[in-house]
């Protein structure tokens, strides 16, 4: 009975030692897909760092494909009733849009108990239940290239209506309304213009009269950057993030917000209603607003929701930051309620019109 007893103890132990090496782990051999913006080094810091937690606690192989928010409600629409993208990326607007179609899932903060260190404003119910969350602040403004007004003696810009300056025609670029940067600036010139939302006729007609002094009608900010770099454009309407990256990359942009306000903006991310995966979704938000991620993000660029991650920020890094996300009050709100409604026939009229 005792050498029964010894063998008995020796296999359990041996069942210790050996079962971390060899035991199959939820999930190995799956692949979890999901979006994220296209936002300057979100995708390579999200394949460095949070890629390879998932894969050691789950087996589990991350895929992200980094595209417009617009394009990744259209993909996931279609796929509503069999979703196979488990986290989506999308701007705040867009977010809340797929909220009200039922793409989102309500999210429980015990699950994910970072989100508990977010700014309230990065919180975003929809029927009273938590389904989007800002993943950083920004506003949309006016990008130039510092080096070459200096070189050239060129006034800086400080104001929306700078883009019609007879000194920079031929050099400006203007975002598309495909991208949400570009809806805002639309929407900004019809306030401007004494519309609005409601009434977005006087920007478009304020528009038109800036197409003689346009390079291009970029959609997205890689267009823009290119552009910058070659020296084609000189400035252009993009979102604050865009100078911080670019500068961090040794290009001499700089981001102002014009004198009369910049809309403001956020970069968001929800999980998908019936997602495959929901455990390793919630993990992946967690360690996406850990304080540990988020402090990457701000080292490049990203005006953080974390109130942690940004209290713990060097004053040096915070100095960089056109917008800081304890002092979004300064920007302008606007009726994205409103305007997730509009937003098609705009598009669909840009394209008619904007030529």
């Amino acid at each position: 009975m005792k050498h029964l007893f010894r063998i008995l103890t020796v296999v359990a132990l041996m069942a210790l030692v050996l079962t971390p090496a060899w035991a199959a782990k939820k999930y190995d051999g799956k692949t979890m897909n999901i979006y994220l913006g296209i936002t300057p080094h979100a995708r390579e810091q999200v394949m460095e760092h949070i890629a390879p937690k998932l894969k050691e606690k789950w087996g589990i192989n991350l895929a992200a494909e980094a595209i417009g928010s617009g394009a990744m409600l259209e993909k996931i629409v279609v796929q509503k009733n069999n979703p196979r993208i488990s986290v989506a990326g999308w701007d705040v607007v867009i977010g809340l849009k797929a909220a009200k179609l039922g793409l989102c899932e309500p999210l429980d903060m015990e699950k994910a108990p970072n989100l508990k260190q977010l700014y309230k404003w990065a919180l975003n119910n929809f029927d009273g239940k938590l389904q989007v969350l800002a993943s950083s602040v920004s506003g949309v403004g006016l990008i130039y290239n510092e080096d070459l007004f200096k070189k050239k003696n060129l006034p800086l810009p400080t104001s929306w209506y700078d883009l019609w300056r007879k000194d920079l025609s031929g050099r400006v670029s203007i975002t598309a309304p495909e991208s949400t940067w570009g809806t805002a600036a639309l929407a900004t010139f019809a306030r401007l213009e004494g519309g609005g939302e409601q009434n977005i006729d006087p920007g478009f007609k304020k528009y038109k009269t800036l197409l003689p002094h346009i390079h291009t009608i970029h959609t997205w900010s890689s267009e823009l950057t290119k552009l910058l770099q070659l020296g084609e454009v000189w400035v252009g309407t993009t979102g604050s993030n865009m100078g911080v990256a670019l500068r961090d990359k040794g290009f001499p942009a700089r981001w102002v917000m014009p004198k009369e306000g910049a809309p403001m903006m956020g970069g968001g991310m929800s999980i998908v209603k019936n997602a495959p995966f929901p455990d390793v979704a919630y993990d992946f938000v967690n360690l996406y607003f850990s304080a540990e991620f988020q402090t990457i993000r701000v080292g490049t660029g990203n005006a953080t929701s974390s109130k942690t991650a940004w209290e713990n920020a060097t004053e040096k890094v915070k100095s960089g930051f056109p917008i800081r996300p304890d002092a979004s009050e300064k920007l302008i709100k606007l009726d994205w309620t409103v305007i997730n409604e509009k937003r098609a026939g705009w598009t669909e009229r840009w394209h008619k019109e904007m030529k």
